[in-house]
């Protein structure tokens, strides 16, 4: 508001907001839908979730469009007392699926390479499959002085001040195609 006035927005903008607004929710409810029960039911999930999440972007961003066009009609709607129980009961029910949400699952690969980081050398190799002194050679190669059996990799990074996931994949030799 604009000393007491409604600020007006642009002609052009009008038009196409008149035009289009409803519209393209219409369209996206379909195609917001379709993905979301496609995931539901774990059909082609993975190919459908990132575009299912960005479609929901564009859909949120037509429903504020959608309101704006709407605005004068929408108010009275919003004033009904059943409007308010219905505002209170989705409030409730997006609260308890965030509340009782279960916890993320620890990450097995993130809990492993912490595991094996942190765990000396000589308990390492053998799991590794290389020899002690293939380790201790990768490890120099990768700029560690001295290195020992008794250390463990991350103990070797910080005293060479290297990282420990670039000298685990140094001892590692990743650079083979299998």
């Amino acid at each position: 508001m604009h000393k007491g006035r409604p600020v007006k927005m642009p002609a052009s903008m009008a038009s196409a907001l008149h035009r289009y607004a409803t519209h393209v929710v219409a369209a996206l409810i379909v195609v917001v839908g379709v993905t979301g029960t496609m995931m539901f039911y774990r059909l082609y999930k993975s190919s459908v979730q990132d575009l299912h999440a960005w479609i929901g972007m564009a859909f949120l961003l037509a429903i504020v469009l959608h309101v704006t066009r709407n605005r004068r009609q929408l108010v009275p709607i919003f004033s009904h007392t059943r409007m308010h129980v219905l505002w209170v009961i989705a409030a409730a029910v997006a609260a308890c699926f965030v509340y009782l949400a279960p916890a993320p699952k620890p990450n097995p690969a993130r809990s492993l390479t912490k595991a094996v980081l942190r765990t000396p050398l000589v308990n390492i190799v053998p799991v590794l499959g290389i020899t002690p002194e293939l380790a201790l050679a990768r490890m120099r190669a990768a700029g560690v002085s001295n290195p020992a059996l008794d250390q463990s990799i991350e103990d070797a990074a910080q005293r060479s001040h290297t990282d420990s996931v670039t000298l685990l994949v140094a001892v590692l030799n990743t650079d083979k195609k299998y």
